[in-house]
Formats: C-alpha cells, sequence, structure tokens
C-alpha cells in the first residue's frame, strides 16, 4: 500500500510536467495577440505577430473544465494524462468508499442484532468472517483511505490550474525560430590577469 501510493504521488506530480515539446505557432494574427514593430533590426523579424497567452485565462479554463487551459496553450498531450490521473483517482476513492459503506452497514446490522455477543463472535460480510474489532478496523481503514484519495484528488485539481497558470508564462517566451541563443565558453585578458566566462550570443537566421 506504501509503494502505490509513493507511485500514485509520483506520477501525478510528473503527469502534468510530461509533454513539453517546441514547436512553432503559426504567424497569424488572432484576436489576442501584439505586434512587434521596429523592436529588432533584422528586417526579417520586422512585423512579426507573437501569440500572446493569458495565465489568468488558462487558469480559469483549467477550473472549469481539466484541461482546457492546457488546450488553451497548445500543449495537447498533457489532456489524456490530465484524464488519465483523474479516472484513476475516481476508481480508488470509488473503491475505497464502497468498501466502506458495505462493511459500515454490516457493522451497524450486526450491532443492532447483537451479533457480537462475546469477543469471539463473528459476523460474515462477503463470505468473510469479522469479530467485532477486525470489523471496526476495516470501516475505519476504508474511510480513512477513501479521505486520502479524495486529498490526491483535490491535490491534482489545483496542480492542473497551476499547470496551466504556469505554461502560459512561459508560453510568452516562445519567439520565433528565426532567434537562435547560443552560450559560449569565453576567455578575456588583461594585462595583469585572465578571466574566464560565458558569452551569450543572439543569432538571426
Amino acid at each position: 500500500m506504501l509503494f502505490f501510493r509513493f507511485f500514485s504521488i509520483l506520477f501525478i506530480t510528473t503527469s502534468l510536467c510530461y509533454g513539453q515539446k517546441n514547436t512553432a505557432d503559426s504567424i497569424v494574427q488572432p484576436k489576442d495577440t501584439f505586434y512587434m514593430e521596429n523592436q529588432l533590426k533584422n528586417p526579417e523579424l520586422n512585423g512579426v505577430h507573437i501569440k500572446k497567452y493569458d495565465p489568468r485565462i488558462a487558469g480559469l479554463y483549467s477550473a472549469v473544465l481539466p484541461g482546457l487551459g492546457q488546450a488553451y496553450n497548445k500543449k495537447y498531450l498533457k489532456i489524456p494524462l490530465i484524464y488519465v490521473g483523474f479516472i484513476g483517482l475516481y476508481y480508488q476513492v470509488n473503491r475505497y468508499n464502497n468498501d466502506y459503506q458495505t462493511h459500515r452497514k454490516g457493522l451497524l446490522y450486526a450491532v443492532s442484532n447483537n451479533s457480537f455477543a462475546d469477543a469471539t463472535a463473528t459476523y460474515a460480510i462477503n463470505g468473510r468472517e469479522f469479530t467485532e474489532v477486525n470489523l471496526r478496523n476495516r470501516v475505519n481503514n476504508s474511510r480513512r483511505e477513501r479521505d486520502y484519495w479524495i486529498i490526491i484528488g483535490s491535490v491534482f485539481y489545483l496542480l492542473n490550474i497551476v499547470d496551466a497558470h504556469i505554461d502560459a508564462h512561459l508560453r510568452e517566451f516562445d519567439v520565433n525560430e528565426k532567434l537562435k541563443l547560443t552560450v559560449d565558453p569565453s576567455l578575456s585578458q588583461s594585462l595583469n590577469s585572465m578571466q574566464a566566462g560565458f558569452s551569450f550570443t543572439l543569432h538571426f537566421q
């Protein structure tokens, strides 16, 4: 059970981070665009239309419908991962809730009919014999596991919103394929010393 919990948490925290890929957006001017005019001296880049993504809109979309904010950000590969996560979470919540309800009803029925007259008395549920102590423990464990998965589902829902919001911020840095930034080691020498560092070069292709 501990391994399964760890695997589930690991899947939830990594599923939203998977599926990143670099794609060039279509150079068109939709409604929510801004216009780069004479900001770069290279004539090939003047007048490039760049789509602007609003983080608030992306977060709101994912809050209304999980995955919609990712579609707004054009991160389509994340959408099936989100719904696979929600389906798995629903399965776990439903599984433990059914187990809790079944054994809780059995416990209430057995207690009301005085089925546990002594400590060794048992009551059968789905073909299994339970003493009163064992049955109470089963009810408590099922309720605890159900509540645990509900909390995990709530965190996963919030991560879906946060992911869309942050992704919209990061998408603003996707400018154009014609821009290329390279980082190279550099070495500068003065009269009395020599200094090593890095140089950043912006290329116009």
